[in-house]
């Protein structure tokens, strides 16, 4: 899946060149944000090159689950941080595509891990109406809905458990 060649990332596009350094400077902002959002205005939070260590990647989607696995186990500190600036309600309305991205991001980077933070952030889509009661995003549902399966059993019970509350 990743192979060692020094500050050179290649991929395999499947989307246009700028959508990919688009998203990955969407990550980067985001883990700006994720600094702030935690009080450190310092430069504690590690920089892309470190949290990628060289690599180079058969595709984006590669790069970013790495990035993701990486910092939940090697920066625990800042995962929930950078959880809750890349899942709101305002990407599930102004950019969906972006969101579903992550979230598939998200689930493929905690698959089998049963993490609380990233079922809880993921498991918000379908179960907090500041996301689901202005539009309809069946592609980021269905994204939702798959990455809770592939987390564990404990986003299954999450994915189960938003179907289940009684409406208000």
């Amino acid at each position: 899946m990743v192979a060692g060649a020094p500050d050179q990332l290649s991929t395999a596009r499947t989307r246009s060149p700028r959508a990919g350094q688009s998203l990955f400077l969407v990550l980067a902002v985001c883990l700006f944000a994720a600094r702030i959002a935690a009080g450190d205005g310092t430069n504690s939070f590690p920089e892309i090159n470190e949290v990628l260590q060289g690599r180079a990647f058969t595709s984006e989607f590669a790069r970013d689950v790495f990035f993701l696995q990486q910092i939940r186990e090697k920066y625990p500190a800042h995962w929930p941080a950078l959880l809750a600036v890349n899942i709101t309600a305002g990407d599930y309305i102004v950019t969906p595509e972006k969101l579903r991205r992550f979230v598939e991001e998200v689930g493929a980077a905690g698959e089998g891990s049963d993490d609380p933070a990233a079922i809880a952030s993921v498991a918000s889509i379908v179960s907090d109406p500041a996301f689901y009661t202005n539009t309809s995003q069946p592609e980021v549902q269905q994204a939702v809905v798959t990455s809770l399966i592939k987390m564990g059993p404990n986003g299954k019970l999450a994915l189960a458990n938003a179907f289940n509350h009684p409406s208000g």
